[in-house]
């Protein structure tokens, strides 16, 4: 462009964006005890797994109009098969697949585990199949998928009393809360 030459107004191509009006985008650091899509579900079958590295059970459950499911569960060595078929145990449904020696784990078995390692399911007998879990006080509003990790940074332990705990609020479906038989000190995994 020589010196002198006359500029023209140009058409605007975009327009301005002001500062205010951009909003923050919010990624959560860690997921509420809210995300976690818990379940009552009524154990229907018990097998060994063999094709597993270690000891474990394929367990068939039924959640009620959720479906019925199934899951590798770490509780051989500890709990006998007939003790399991019947239970009403409490299952984490959100939890990403995760495929064992070919077969499909559909979800987490919730149990205690003490400090010696001691395990112990978490059942909820009074309740029907496909019964809601949730903490008192709050309302349940899962996400699509959450992993262990994420379940373990929760915090969920047994009072003196057995019953499990987020915050002193205690884990409950609507007819009952959920409360260990013996274990009092540990973690829900």
């Amino acid at each position: 462009m020589k010196p002198g030459t006359k500029i023209k107004k140009g058409k605007i191509l975009f327009e301005k964006i002001e500062a205010k009006a951009v909003k923050p985008i919010l990624v959560p650091t860690e997921l509420d005890i809210s995300a976690f899509h818990m379940r009552v579900g009524k154990v229907l079958e018990v097998q060994d797994f063999k094709e597993a590295e270690k000891p474990l059970y394929k367990l068939k459950v039924d959640f009620g109009y959720q479906g019925i499911k199934w899951t590798a569960a770490g509780l051989k060595n500890q709990i006998k098969k007939q003790s399991l078929k019947g239970k009403k145990i409490i299952g984490l449904l959100n939890l990403v697949p995760k495929s064992i020696a070919g077969f499909k784990s559909e979800f987490l078995t919730l149990a205690g585990v003490d400090d010696k390692g001691h395990i112990e399911v978490l059942t909820a007998e009074k309740s029907k199949p496909g019964a809601m879990v949730y903490i008192e006080g709050e309302t349940p509003k899962p996400v699509k998928h959450v992993t262990i990790a994420d379940f373990l940074k929760l915090g969920l332990k047994p009072s003196k009393e057995g019953y499990i705990l987020h915050y002193k609020k205690p884990l409950r479906t609507d007819k009952e809360k959920i409360k260990l038989a013996v274990i009092r000190h540990g973690i829900i995994r």
